[in-house]
């Protein structure tokens, strides 16, 4: 794996559970040893991915735990569960696609996570009407008003304003990215310029 048990355990406590263990598993890649015919190793992950997908729905809450996964593997071994195996064929019926903000799927976890608009500038801060911040014993703010008249006091700067926004979203990206199970897939525009958006810090 290439990873100390530390560094194991570290992406446990600060990753959500599903994507460490994910990571972990393609690490150890256990369908090589499991058997050398392509079809099979297919069918093997195929069916791993389908296990995720059900300790999901059978908790039922917003994160999922460790504690969580060993009760639900522990019932199904101890009762003898049984489950028609996933094919490795592609069936659109049960596939879902949800609308969802970065906000409101902080805790969630899905198969495929896809990301639009990852072209629009992180850094423009013209279009905030109201910004006001309290650091360091100081109060900046900045107004627009609706005549288009920016006011803004002697604390206020803007260098110092883009960078905290940029940092938080940063931050943002962060969470919509490890909301993936399998796949994160973003789009963007390579007409588009910006001085620094999602897809340019995507691209390193």
């Amino acid at each position: 794996m290439n990873m100390s048990w530390e560094s194991v355990l570290n992406e446990v406590y600060t990753q959500p559970v599903l994507y460490a263990l994910k990571n972990i598993i393609e690490s150890l890649r256990p369908w090589d040893n499991y058997t050398q015919i392509p079809e099979k190793k297919r069918l093997y992950i195929a069916n791993h991915e389908y296990l995720m997908e059900k300790m999901i729905k059978f908790t039922h809450v917003d994160t999922l735990t460790l504690n969580q996964i060993i009760e639900y593997l522990g019932i199904n071994i101890l009762t003898g569960q049984r489950q028609l195996s996933r094919s490795v064929e592609v069936d659109d019926e049960g596939v879902h696609v949800i609308c969802s903000t970065v906000h409101k799927s902080k805790g969630l976890e899905y198969g495929t996570v896809i990301l639009p608009y990852t072209f629009e500038d992180i850094s423009d801060i013209k279009k905030v009407k109201l910004e006001t911040n309290y650091n360091d014993n100081s109060l900046s703010y900045t107004v627009l008003f609706e005549n288009g008249i920016r006011e803004r006091n002697s604390n206020y700067s803007e260098g110092k304003e883009v960078d905290e926004q940029i940092a938080e979203e940063a931050r943002i990206l962060y969470v919509a990215l490890t909301r993936s199970i399998r796949n994160c897939i973003w789009i963007n525009n390579i007409d588009s310029t910006p001085q620094i958006s999602w897809g340019s810090l995507l691209e390193g």
